[in-house]
């Protein structure tokens, strides 16, 4: 685990920062495990928003989350090198996102979920 660069203790105060940025009335409703930019972490789904927690390639806890109003699209790519896909978020704020190395399972329902949670209602 040493050489993938997973560090328990920076893992653990990244996931304590999460906790604490919850609000009380927020419910977590999916975790997926993934990397984004060579960070090493999980994106959380609340009700209220989407967080990425891990541990970036400094070594060093990383915390951060989009609304759901920031969402544009969410869409999924297969990989070409391993059985795992790859989620592309557009948001109006960052631009395009792409988390690398979700389970083809996981990435299509995280997807979904997301989607459902992103279309207004009519």
């Amino acid at each position: 685990m040493d050489q993938l660069g997973y560090i328990p203790k920076a893992a653990f105060i990244a996931y304590e920062n999460l906790l604490k940025s919850l609000k009380k009335e927020e419910t977590i409703l999916y975790l997926l495990e993934g990397s984004i930019k060579g960070s090493l972490g999980f994106v959380v789904a609340t009700d209220l928003r989407v967080y990425y927690v891990g541990v970036n390639k400094y070594k060093m806890p990383f915390l951060s989350h989009i609304q759901y109003p920031d969402i544009i699209s969410i869409s999924t790519e297969e990989s070409k090198i391993s059985p795992s896909v790859e989620l592309i978020v557009v948001t109006k704020t960052y631009g395009e996102l792409r988390i690398k190395g979700a389970e083809p399972e996981a990435g299509r329902e995280f997807q979904e979920l997301i989607q459902l949670l992103t279309v207004p209602p009519q």
